[in-house]
Formats: C-alpha cells, structure tokens, sequence
C-alpha cells in the first residue's frame, strides 16, 4: 500500500484487499479513500483499481484492468466517470497543460 494524498491535504487513498471470514466477504484489490474530517471511507473507482495518484481535488489517476491490459485511467472524483489516459501501469503519467 502506498497512500496517496490529495493536494489539499483533506482526503488520502491507497490500494486495499479485504479477505471476509467467508469468500462472499471478500473485497478484490480495490481503492479506498478516506476523508480526514469526517473519518469517512469510500471505494473509488472499480474492482480492480489500484494506485491512485491525483491529479486535483476533483480527479485522480488510477491503473485500472481492461481486456487488452493495464491502462492508466482519468476517474472523476465527484461522478465516478472514467477515461482511458494511457496504456499500461504508471499512474505518475501527468497530462500536459
């Protein structure tokens, strides 16, 4: 796990795996975002995801599964939408202003 924090300093996410007492209980490698003023946590992205970076307060990057690979995906922080950035798996790729 290696925390990500957000520039404001409010939120910090990281990569987690959560193994239940059954397999249904079971959480896949996912991230999670906790919000240090309220204590509250909260998946991002999909199942899958892994590696956040952000890029503001608004969106982050994440390496997310696709059929063809691993590919670095702009996720919206406030609705949850994706986009496909750049194949592969580093998610420290800034985008050009």
């Amino acid at each position: 796990m290696i925390p990500a924090w957000r520039p404001d300093g409010a939120r910090i996410a990281w990569t987690a795996y959560q193994e239940g007492e059954t397999a249904a209980q079971n959480e896949p490698v996912h991230v999670v975002e906790l919000d240090l003023r309220t204590g509250k946590k909260r998946t991002v992205g999909a199942a899958t995801d892994r590696e956040l970076t952000y890029l503001d307060a608004n969106r982050a990057l994440v390496t997310a599964q696709t059929k063809t690979g691993s590919c670095v995906t702009i996720v919206d922080l406030r609705t949850g939408a994706r986009t496909p950035f750049h194949p592969g798996s580093q998610p420290s790729v800034q985008p050009r202003p």
